[in-house]
């Protein structure tokens, strides 16, 4: 899994290497030293070298600069290297004035308002070390015509740990953002590299070990990229002489008279995807239900939906069941809701609730909770859960479900791009699925398959963040052998 670490993760990371007896020198070092062999790579990958390489440096005022300063250095032993920095008067990190120091005569040092001087056509590779992850958004007017210099240049563009103008945490950009080919991550991502506008500016990225060690970078990482090998190590396995008890039962509640698709499909994908049993407990049962699932056709209001009365047949298919999924095609009958809220109080612990659609309706109403909880809403259902506009959330989405699960002690996986698993204090984020799958019961079938890798013993945060790759991985495949630009669930 690749580690995704926020700012403040990748700051604890550098306070815990100090601590550990490394030196920021040392660090800078090593961080330097990895983003150069890198950058060797790109150049031999996509620069001729017929004539000598010219690159060019752009430094900031603090350790992303040190960083840059230290692989201008390097660099410098093969290739025409020019430095671009701030002013000695300007106030410098210590790590900054220390690599500057270090500087071999054959480096030529500009100042930033002298970028203008360079012809842009003459040089065959800026690097970007002004600000990285510790760039403040909006970039003020000096800075802005610094990166605009950068963007002018007909070269090979690479920035160190972030594209400055980029956001590290919500991926949100700046007019005057680096728009670049390469970008070398420091350790690991940042979660801007993967979020809102971080992929249209970063270009292909490239990890730079910075010397930590391991277990010091494993525990202060928050964050994660789900990969296959991820997943397959996950993913439950089954005995030669398994029988259909040893992989649980799943009972499903939701849809209208006019909504029993939903609930359909989600019954359908839990079994598709190895749930032992699955029971299907709704106001009307869709006739494509597969065979299999086991049906409960439930009374309903006049405006059809599931009836306060249900709840004593729920209660009775709830004590065989080991996974509950509830919300699809629920409605927003405010009786139902509350008959739900009612019914999610007595589920005993030891089971796990998959929270969807309008069941996420009911979870502020609940007073009391024994059992495991996920929910996966969507960016309006989580701005629903939470009381604040959805445009308020948008880029901070993450963070926000971060709160709810906080706030309700649940995992949450939010649907938005990336999608993401967190919990209060880890998130979990994809890199699959595409807009095809924004279609009508996609969300259905993804509750399915969570509560069915649920109902194989999976832990609970697994199944959530395996099933929604699954699901994604799924989509993309098909994708890719049909063709489509829109897919039914």
């Amino acid at each position: 899994m690749i580690s995704v670490y926020t700012p403040e993760a990748s700051r604890r990371l550098d306070a815990e290497c100090l601590r550990s007896g490394i030196t920021e020198a040392e660090l800078i070092d090593q961080a330097s030293a990895s983003c150069t062999r890198i950058i060797q790579e790109i150049i031999s990958s996509s620069i001729s070298q017929a004539e000598p390489v010219s690159i060019l440096v752009v430094c900031g005022p603090g350790n992303n600069g040190a960083d840059g300063l230290t692989i201008a250095r390097l660099l410098s032993q093969s290739y025409n290297v020019t430095v671009a920095a701030p002013q000695e008067s300007a106030v410098l990190s210590q790590g900054h004035r220390q690599a500057r120091a270090r500087l071999p005569l054959s480096v030529r040092v500009l100042l930033h308002h002298e970028l203008d001087t360079l012809r842009t056509k003459a040089t065959d590779v800026v690097i970007d070390a002004i600000f990285g992850s510790g760039a403040r958004l909006p970039l003020d007017n000096a800075i802005r015509k610094v990166t605009s210099a950068v963007n002018a240049f007909d070269a090979v563009t690479v920035s160190i740990d972030l594209p400055t103008g980029l956001d590290a945490t919500t991926g949100e950009t700046d007019p005057g953002v680096v728009r670049c080919q390469h970008t070398i991550a420091m350790e690991g991502l940042k979660p801007g590299h993967l979020r809102a506008n971080g992929p249209l500016v970063c270009g292909k990225i490239h990890l730079a070990p910075i010397g930590a060690p391991v277990e010091i970078s494993a525990r202060i990482s928050d964050g994660g990229v789900l990969d296959e090998m991820d997943v397959a190590a996950m993913l439950p396995g089954r005995s030669s002489r398994s029988s259909k008890f040893d992989f649980g039962h799943v009972l499903v509640i939701g849809g209208t008279l006019g909504m029993r698709g939903a609930p359909s499909m989600t019954a359908h994908a839990a079994l598709a995807i190895g749930a032992g049993l699955v029971d299907l407990a709704a106001a009307s049962i869709h006739p494509l239900t597969p065979r299999e699932i086991m049906t409960t056709q439930l009374p309903h209001t006049e405006s059809g939906t599931i009836a306060v009365e249900a709840i004593d047949l729920l209660c009775r298919r709830m004590e065989r069941s080991t996974v509950i999924a509830v919300g699809p095609g629920l409605g927003s009958d405010h009786r139902t809701i509350a008959m739900i809220a009612e019914f999610i109080e007595s589920i005993p612990a030891g089971r796990i609730l998959v929270l969807d659609a309008d069941g996420i309706r009911s979870l502020p109403l609940v007073r009391s909770r024994t059992c495991e909880l996920i929910i996966t809403p969507h960016v309006g259902e989580l701005s629903r859960l939470i009381g604040k506009d959805r445009r308020l959330i948008e880029l901070s989405y993450v963070e926000h479900a971060q709160r709810a699960a906080a706030d309700y002690d649940c995992i949450v996986h939010i649907k938005h791009v990336p999608a993401a698993t967190v919990t209060k204090d880890y998130s979990t984020y994809l890199q699959c699925g595409n807009p095809a799958m924004a279609t009508a019961g996609s969300g259905d079938v993804l509750t399915g398959i969570i509560a069915g890798l649920c109902a194989q013993g999976m832990q609970a945060y697994d199944a959530a963040r395996c099933g929604a790759w699954l699901h994604a991985r799924a989509g993309d495949e098909c994708v890719l052998r049909t063709g489509k630009i829109s897919l039914m669930a």
